[in-house]
């Protein structure tokens, strides 16, 4: 079991200039980075008219953004389910579940537990897949039940092994999966600076 010995809550983290949108859509057009002069409307257009964007000059958006807005635009340019849930205004817990099924990855699964931070509502009813960054994979890792290391591009079974262990930590701390998955964030990134220190010492 996690040791997790106090409740962490950091859904007010990830609200931003942005604000809170009422579909799923909203969140996959909001970037990481608020890069000066990002264009949040015509990200929004973008994804709405189901384009796969070659040039984002008119979307300004920062280069570390810009992978994983691709990635978001090509999941819904190319996938009518993922659309259809993307679009709908308050969207269903098995919506959700359902979409974050399709793109097992992280760009897509970040902007879904985004909606769901903002919608504290289903969080308590969400069992579906979560991100899976290298924060995450630095602390699951360290868990002695995992089938294999974690690599830097979890495979979707990795995705299962995650949403298992997640859900069998939320049923025994009572606690959403989502704030879970919140915690490993915050343990990995600890591991990840901890394990940077020790390569800077060996230099």
């Amino acid at each position: 079991m996690i040791n997790l010995p106090f409740f962490i809550d950091l859904h007010a983290s990830f609200n931003s200039r942005f604000g809170f949108g009422d579909d799923l859509l909203h969140y996959l057009a909001m970037p990481r980075i608020d890069h000066n002069g990002f264009n949040f409307e015509e990200a929004k257009r973008v994804l709405f008219e189901r384009q796969h964007p070659d040039k984002l000059d008119a979307i300004k958006m920062a280069p570390a953004d810009v992978s994983i807005f691709k990635k978001r635009a090509e999941v819904l340019s190319s996938n009518n389910k993922a659309y259809r849930i993307a679009t709908t205004k308050n969207p269903s817990v098995e919506d959700l579940k359902a979409f974050s099924y399709i793109s097992a990855g992280w760009a897509c699964l970040q902007a879904l537990k985004h909606y769901i931070m903002n919608h504290m509502d289903l969080a308590w009813e969400y069992n579906g897949f979560l991100p899976f960054g290298s924060a995450v994979a630095a602390f699951v890792n360290t868990l002695e039940t995992r089938p294999n290391d974690i690599s830097a591009s979890p495979s979707y079974a990795d995705h299962v092994y995650l949403q298992n262990i997640s859900n069998r930590e939320a049923q025994a701390f009572r606690m959403p999966s989502v704030e879970i998955n919140n915690i490993m964030y915050l343990k990995g990134l600890k591991l990840l600076k901890k394990e940077k220190e020790e390569w800077i010492e060996d230099k």
